[in-house]
């Protein structure tokens, strides 16, 4: 138990509370004074009414939804699909969310290895971190819409709402945990950068050799159609066994046992069928626990430099060793591994499943440099984030900011720049003949896209910095303000960058390559004035960057 003292008796009041509530209170303190500082009180407290408001219009209509087809399906739980139906949709809401969550970034909150050194056990922990899982902003989502189909049950049956509560928070319990495992798991891959490229590489060779090239043949396509008419002629007794064989794969599912619980008369029995959900929830929830407590270890083991690493290098100008530095920085960094990934993924969305859409090979090369270009957004707004608290160190050295900027930015040129060809060598490799003529302008096309993003970057990581972690991958706190300077800029170079990209491909091949070679040109000189101002303003916002990095 943790002794607290609370403000507002005018003397000392000890107050003991749990670790976990002790934990989850800093943590949100942390967040808020966060925000605090770096939007100022008024902005933050917009931030949260702009947060309600926009929650309340986008959740309201399916939170409304949910709640109605969780009461009609209440109604009819005494007829036989009624169950299965049930614990289908909780089942794909808490797999489904809890496997997106983790795909998009849903790493742990709190800083485990830091907390390790604290009295507090493994579960504790563990516990805090559930809690605070849940203000993320997808799994609030999916926490709100299960509430709400889990409240309209409530409603058609109130005389078990005991277990619907069980459900509903073994459902909650399985969302978080498998979101936490996908993210450690994907942790834990990115540490063998090597043999997360060669896997994926592999699975690129699997769907291309699956789903064949990217433009679908038409002559295929209509021969499969035809036949598909003649084939499948809407029946009846084919849609019933095709429901009964949805029903019947959904009986086994653990949530579909507890639903089953619901309409039971038997209350020992209607007990015993909320054990399979409750069990499998333990279990992730146990897993989940320990992958934490593994990564948290490893985590510290990695801050240790070996010999090896702390050689001795020399440059040239200090340009070029700030380069390496940065190089070295974002390699470090899971951010920074992730960062090759990307170029893999791209190729196995179109290889996989965007192989069938029309008119791939228009806009397969640029849509993929394009996704390449997003994926970089979080670093080149913010290029001083992975440094933290070193930017002290930075500032300190007797270089000119612009020599500064330029270092950092070479730095950060390389790195994108070795994604860039990773991606179009894939691209050569599994993309057909049809897409190889447009790489090169492909590459044109993510330059600009970047040299235009990084320009705003850099007055953006002045004005406007916040720290980001090495050791995991989603980075949340994103002030308001930068979240829509990041988004707009990159919608409006995607849209005005990739409709030139388009227009010219269709209306003058020809003038493809050079055309992107001259856009990418105007964008370089653009990123050198945009390096000059930058300098002068680093010059007068130096105690920014120590405040909110420092």
């Amino acid at each position: 138990m943790f002794i607290a003292v609370h403000r507002w008796f005018p003397f000392p009041v000890p107050i003991v509370i749990s670790p976990t509530r002790a934990l989850l209170i800093s943590h949100f303190q942390t967040g808020w004074n966060r925000a605090l500082r770096e939007m100022g009180r008024n902005g933050a407290v917009g931030m949260v009414i702009a947060a309600v408001s926009i929650g309340f219009f986008a959740l309201f209509p399916m939170t409304a939804g949910l709640g109605l087809a969780g009461f009609a399906l209440g109604r009819h739980l005494d007829q036989a699909w009624a169950p299965a139906a049930v614990g289908a949709i909780f089942t794909a809401m808490a797999l489904g969310g809890g496997l997106l969550g983790g795909i998009l970034g849903g790493a742990k909150t709190l800083d485990w290895e830091r907390l390790r050194g604290f009295p507090l056990k493994r579960m504790e922990i563990f516990a805090a971190e559930l809690a605070a899982g849940v203000g993320d902003l997808l799994s609030l989502m999916f926490t709100v819409a299960m509430g709400s189909f889990a409240l309209g049950l409530l409603i058609a049956v109130p005389a078990r709402a005991i277990f619907l509560v069980l459900l509903l928070v073994a459902s909650l319990l399985v969302l978080l945990s498998v979101q936490l495992l996908v993210g450690g798991l994907a942790t834990a891959l990115l540490r063998h950068l090597k043999t997360a490229l060669f896997v994926l590489l592999g699975l690129v060779w699997i769907g291309s050799v699956a789903m064949g090239s990217f433009g679908p043949k038409h002559s295929a396509r209509a021969k499969t159609e035809a036949a598909r008419v003649q084939v499948e002629t809407p029946d009846e007794a084919k849609v019933r066994a095709l429901v009964l064989k949805l029903q019947a794969a959904a009986a086994v599912l653990p949530a579909t046992q507890s639903a089953l619980g619901l309409q039971d008369p038997n209350l020992l029995r209607a007990s015993l069928r909320q054990l399979p959900m409750l069990a499998l929830a333990a279990l992730l929830a146990w897993l989940a626990a320990r992958l934490l407590w593994r990564e948290s270890i490893l985590d510290g083991q990695s801050l240790v430099v070996s010999a090896g690493q702390a050689k001795v290098w020399t440059f040239g100008r200090p340009a070029h060793g700030l380069a390496r530095l940065q190089w070295r920085t974002l390699m470090g960094s899971m951010i920074g591994r992730f960062a090759f990934l990307i170029p893999v993924i791209a190729v196995v969305l179109i290889k996989g499943p965007m192989a069938r859409a029309g008119g791939t090979a228009f806009w397969a090369v640029p849509g993929a440099f394009v996704y390449l270009a997003f994926g970089a957004a979080q670093l080149l707004f913010n290029i001083f984030g992975l440094d933290q608290g070193a930017v002290k160190g930075l500032l300190l050295l007797p270089i000119a900011p612009k020599e500064l900027l330029y270092g950092k930015s070479l730095g950060y040129g390389i790195f994108m720049g070795l994604q860039g060809a990773l991606l179009a060598l894939l691209m050569a490799l599994f993309g057909g003949r049809d897409l190889a003529a447009q790489i090169p302008a492909g590459l044109l096309l993510f330059a600009a896209c970047v040299l235009a993003m990084g320009t705003v970057g850099l007055w953006s990581s002045i004005a406007m910095p916040r720290p980001l972690s090495r050791k995991r991958l989603n980075n949340s706190g994103m002030p308001l303000p930068m979240i829509l300077l990041s988004m707009g800029t990159s919608l409006g170079c995607a849209g005005l960058f990739g409709g030139i990209f388009a227009l010219l491909a269709w209306l003058a091949p020809l003038w493809l390559l050079p055309g992107m070679a001259l856009l990418a040109l105007g964008m370089l000189f653009l990123f050198r004035a945009g390096l000059t101002f930058s300098a002068g303003y680093l010059g007068r916002q130096r105690e920014r960057l120590v405040e909110r990095l420092g």
